[in-house]
């Protein structure tokens, strides 16, 4: 029997549970780290770990796994630690789907970000539920800046 993820409105509107609900196509999964440009996703997490700048809703906000360690430092060893964490991360996700029989309804960070509403509306499709007219409000946005880009870039310099 092949099981889909779905949502839990018990919790927060984006987190998931897993539940078998019989023979389906589509699951869905909701990563928030899934991007095709790991190199951005490691530097963007550095920076919040650095500041604990989780989010861009609320400048002071930390999150729950610490207070802020400081401003923010290029730190090629921590880059290059997070890119191993996230594909350890991504290849563990790809194990727990086969062994369940899972096949996910991919959401790539990059159009998550390009087009939220879009995006958010093929989920509820993909969840089989409504969509039209299903207002779509982000409350929040990229955070990746100027110091971001030249992380990336000194960091590919190094190769």
């Amino acid at each position: 029997m092949a099981r889909r993820m779905v949502l839990d409105r018990r919790r927060s509107p984006l987190r998931y549970r897993v539940a078998a609900v019989g023979p389906s196509k589509v699951g869905c999964h909701r990563d928030r780290r899934r991007r095709d440009n790991v190199l951005a996703q490691a530097v963007s997490w550095l920076r919040a770990e650095q500041t604990g700048g989780w989010t861009d809703t609320d400048p002071g906000a930390v999150d729950a796994s610490g207070s802020p360690t400081g401003e923010p430092r290029y730190d090629p060893d921590g880059i290059d630690a997070l890119l191993r964490t996230i594909a350890e991360h991504q290849a563990a996700w790809e194990a727990w789907f086969a062994r369940h029989g899972v096949t996910p309804h991919r959401v790539r960070y990059e159009d998550l970000a390009a087009d939220p509403s879009g995006v958010t509306r093929d989920v509820l499709d993909a969840l089989g539920l409504p969509s039209a007219g299903v207002p779509v409000r982000p409350r929040h946005g990229r955070q990746a800046d100027a110091l971001n880009a030249e992380w990336i870039a000194r960091h590919r310099s190094r190769t």
